[in-house]
């Protein structure tokens, strides 16, 4: 195998890596605003059911 080929073959890999890393962080800042807005509304329903006491 020569040389460049696994160059080639290395930088797809680093490629491919970089793109799932991009993803994984996406759906990881989805994932806080998703527990950011669960945060949110039980601490509106905590409020709501002591003021209902």
């Amino acid at each position: 195998m020569d040389l460049n080929l696994k160059l080639g073959e290395l930088t797809k890999g680093e490629q491919e890596c970089l793109e799932l890393r991009k993803e994984r962080d996406e759906k990881e800042e989805k994932l806080k605003n998703v527990y950011s807005q669960m945060e949110a509304k039980g601490a509106e329903v905590h409020y709501l059911k002591s003021r209902n006491l």
